[in-house]
């Protein structure tokens, strides 16, 4: 007696310690590990990495301020820009335009670049061409007053800008403009919301993103020459550098919190302590456990059983033979039970009617049956029916009819237990979702009028309570067991050509080729182009509308459902291949199968649509538009420039101008205008107006020769320059 105590006692603390004390070790070298060559490493790296960002943003601002100032002294040698305004010669003011669209582009982080001409006038010149400085709050702000070298980094309305002074010994003070985007220069830095944050401090102004920990910048600015920070339960470390450019310092701060580091190495120590604590309390308890529960249990098998020997044998090892045997005869009663005789005899069923015995013959199947229990005689004959719910009924919206477990649930018993009221043989083979196969043996009762009540018994009850309509497909009748699969292969093709009506169907296999020669399949060759042409244009509505007229042609001529399911799959496949001509993913529509199975229950036009237009139809409109929306874009911004430089053309039109950009004429007219604001022709129009405007003020020419200029036949550049000024050009010139 006390040797088994103590030897139990003796594994109950070996076993804690095995476990315990590895545990231990391995947690305190984690932790050291974490806290010191693992923190420093991952240190050194992120430094090296965001250094090599800093040096990299700084080259970039050194070439803003370079081409900045190459632009600048191209100005001053060729053009004398303070003398340029809107009127001005359009070659001009293209090139100085092309000029600050490139210094735009020159830089990820260049905003905006313009010239302001500080006159009695002022106007701004920009990558677009000459305007006003209406939209320029405070404009006098960019002046360079006091500034020896003509330039200066300077903090204007909130935004960061180059200034630099061209013509600057002329009266009029013309400014270039260089606008920075320092948020764009941070998201070059790496940054994430939790770990690691990155700011500039420029002077005195702090630039940051707006994930920038408020507490950590007020002790990055009170104290900057520290290098580690704590800021609740997360400690910072940071990486700085300075620049210089120009009348600035520019300082770059980033921060990264090892986060992860931290929060393993704490639960190391939390591990450790744990480990020190279950050690002891492993030694504690063990003897109070063999107290209370390990002598009492064995006193107790001792006093209820008069064998002497169980002195000698280990009392677990006694419960758990006791144990075995109780589990043996449980599993024997179940084995015998009828609920394991119908499950095991439902399984051969299931794998004979799917082909997995096909090589064996008839006599060898009854043989194979009677290891199941199944008692087949070489007379008798076979039939297979198929249960599967379709569509609710219409006014019974019950809660149990829109759960589709329970619904697979409960149809399986409804279909149990009428089936062993009606018949004598059968069982259910084949049980899947809203789905049932039932075997019978075949009889005279089969062909009478109990069969025809069954089938009823079976819908009325999944009309009431599943609120269900329900399709029955019966099968040929079988004269040996080998006939079965082939039998279970007509069941699933046949249920298919349920009629796309909302009602309880019957499908007999036996009298079914008859019946299918006399259906008429709808012709929708016509109504899908439709809906291929609606796509291509992203007319969705309608594509709603002709999806709509698509399935209710079905629906009206009670077409069988696997016409629709066919022209669905057809639909599928064309629009999977124009996905794939567009350079698109077919994934931005749901799967054949899935549609399918969606579809194959369902024999309502509005739902039927919905799930035609959501899972299919629409989403692949939108892909395709964005595609084309984007390609269309930077077809604009060209055809624009082309405009503003071949205006003068008089052949020029929209037909020419859709035809050299390779775009359909009726997408140019509608995207134009959607974009633009204003028609391709009053775009035209205007263009062509402003350059006859300055040809009259500007030079001698006369008006049918700045007509002919400006791409215009001299009696109509009369009659559509006073539809555009109110005035004639004679009239304009005077003023």
């Amino acid at each position: 007696m006390k040797y088994i105590d103590l030897t139990y006692k003796k594994k109950l603390q070996i076993g804690s310690l095995f476990i315990c004390i590895p545990i231990l070790i391995i947690t305190f070298i984690f932790s050291y590990l974490l806290n010191g060559p693992i923190e420093d490493r991952l240190l050194q790296e992120y430094t090296s990495s965001i250094r090599k960002q800093m040096n990299y943003l700084d080259l970039q601002v050194n070439q803003v301020e370079d081409f900045a100032y190459n632009l600048s002294y191209s100005l001053n040698g060729n053009i004398n820009v303070s003398e340029i305004n809107r009127y001005t010669e359009f070659t001009d003011v293209n090139r100085v335009s092309n000029q600050l669209f490139l210094l735009e582009n020159n830089s990820l982080f260049v905003e905006k670049a313009i010239i302001l001409v500080l006159s009695d006038d002022p106007y701004v010149i920009t990558s677009g061409g000459t305007g006003s400085v209406g939209n320029i709050l405070n404009y006098e702000k960019f002046s360079l007053s006091g500034v020896s070298d003509g330039r200066e980094w300077k903090s204007i309305n909130g935004n960061l800008y180059l200034l630099q002074n061209i013509n600057s010994n002329n009266q009029k003070e013309a400014i270039l403009a260089v606008q920075i985007d320092p948020e764009k220069m941070l998201s070059g830095l790496p940054t994430t919301s939790e770990d690691m944050h990155s700011m500039l401090l420029i002077d005195d102004s702090v630039i940051k993103k707006s994930d920038f920990p408020t507490e950590l910048e007020k002790k990055i600015l009170k104290n900057k020459n520290t290098k580690v920070y704590s800021i609740g339960a997360k400690k910072y470390n940071l990486v700085t550098e300075k620049y210089q450019y120009l009348n600035q310092t520019w300082t770059y701060y980033s921060a990264i919190s090892f986060s992860g580091i931290y929060f393993v190495s704490k639960l190391s120590q939390t591990l450790m302590i744990i480990c020190l604590i279950c050690i002891i309390l492993t030694f504690i308890l063990t003897k109070i456990f063999s107290k209370i529960y390990y002598n009492p249990l064995k006193e107790l098998l001792l006093s209820i059983s008069p064998d002497s020997d169980l002195k000698n044998i280990d009392e677990f090892k006694y419960l758990h033979n006791k144990w075995d045997e109780i589990i043996h005869q449980r599993d024997s009663f179940v084995a015998n039970s009828t609920k394991n005789k119908d499950r095991l005899s439902s399984t051969f069923i299931d794998h004979m009617i799917q082909g997995r015995y096909s090589y064996y013959s008839n006599e060898e199947l009854l043989l194979k049956a009677k290891e199941f229990d199944l008692d087949f005689q070489p007379e008798d004959k076979y039939l297979l029916l198929q249960f599967q719910l379709t569509d609710f009924v219409p006014n019974m919206d019950k809660p149990i009819s829109r759960d589709e477990n329970l619904c697979s649930f409960l149809i399986n018993n409804i279909i149990a237990d009428l089936s062993k009221e009606f018949f004598d043989n059968s069982l259910i083979v084949s049980n899947q979702k809203n789905s049932v196969i039932l075997f019978l043996t075949a009889n005279n009762e089969t062909e009478k009028e109990n069969f025809e009540n069954y089938l009823f018994q079976i819908c009325k009850s999944a009309n009431s309570l599943l609120g269900r309509y329900l399709t029955i497909t019966i099968s040929e009748t079988a004269d040996s067991l080998e006939q079965l699969p082939r039998q279970h292969e007509l069941l699933y093709k046949f249920k298919k050509y349920q009629i796309m009506e909302l009602s309880n169907q019957t499908i007999k296999v036996a009298d079914y080729q008859s019946k299918r020669k006399k259906e008429c399949r709808p012709v929708i060759d016509h109504l899908e182009k439709k809906i291929f042409d609606s796509i291509k244009l992203n007319d969705l509505n309608e594509i709603k509308q002709v999806t709509a007229e698509l399935v209710n042609q079905f629906i009206k001529k009670r077409t069988p459902q696997i016409y629709f399911i066919n022209a669905v799959r057809k639909m599928h496949n064309d629009l999977s291949s124009l996905l794939d001509i567009n350079g698109l993913s077919t994934s931005v529509m749901l799967s054949e199968n899935k549609i399918i199975e969606k579809i194959s229950v369902c024999f309502r036009q509005e739902p039927l649509t919905e799930i035609l237009l959501t899972d299919m139809l629409i989403p692949m409109t939108e892909s395709i538009a964005n595609a084309d929306s984007d390609k269309i874009s930077q077809k604009l911004i060209n055809i624009i420039q082309s405009m503003k430089i071949g205006f003068s053309d008089p052949n020029i039109s929209l037909e020419q101008t859709a035809e050299k950009f390779d775009i359909d004429i009726y997408t140019l007219s509608r995207e134009f205008k959607r974009k633009v604001g204003m028609t391709y022709i009053s775009f035209l129009t205007d263009l062509r107006i402003e350059a006859a405007k300055h040809l009259l003020r500007e030079s001698d020419l006369r008006i049918s020769e700045i007509a002919y200029k400006v791409g215009y036949q001299p009696s109509y550049f009369n009659r559509i320059f006073k539809k555009k000024v109110g005035i004639t050009p004679g009239e304009y010139r005077k003023s």
